[in-house]
């Protein structure tokens, strides 16, 4: 019976103790309207965009997000690799300036980041602070884009 007296004391000081730290946790040394106020801008810009790469269509849902922190996260549903680009454009997602008619000139367009070429059946994320502003999701292996694996993707302010 001494071993179980001194296991159930130390459940009960762990226990004691895990409350503790879970009270100091939920505490905070700042004022409650500035709490409130970062909690919210927090939960305000921050979206995971589902983006589906296939031969030969590029979808985003949602196709538009607040400004802040956005996560693309990319599945590769082909049967061959593809890869995404995120460009901040006012031009039209078919209209993007081209290398030999075959991808987007990546020299003359503002990419903002890109998922590497990965394999079918593959999942990939990427993550932008973006503003607001109107964008072109694409996969530029070769012929790709001209195939018509882009969509817009346009960002609002955050309210």
């Amino acid at each position: 019976m001494a071993v179980n007296n001194r296991n159930g004391r130390r459940v009960a000081v762990l226990l004691a103790t895990l409350a503790g730290l879970t009270l100091a946790g939920c505490s905070s040394s700042e004022p409650a309207s500035k709490a409130t106020a970062t909690t919210a801008a927090s939960q305000g810009v921050m979206t995971t965009v589902g983006v589906t790469l296939k031969e030969f269509s590029l979808t985003a849902v949602p196709a538009s997000g607040p400004a802040g922190s956005v996560t693309f996260a990319v599945q590769n549903s082909g049967l061959i690799p593809h890869e995404l680009l995120v460009v901040k454009s006012d031009l039209r997602p078919d209209q993007l300036p081209q290398v030999d008619q075959k991808r987007v000139d990546e020299t003359k367009v503002q990419v903002l980041g890109e998922v590497a070429e990965f394999d079918a059946g593959k999942k990939q994320e990427l993550t932008l602070t973006l503003q607001p502003g109107k964008y072109v999701l694409l996969c530029n292996v070769v012929s790709h884009y001209i195939s018509g694996m882009y969509t817009a993707f346009e960002v609002t302010a955050s309210k």
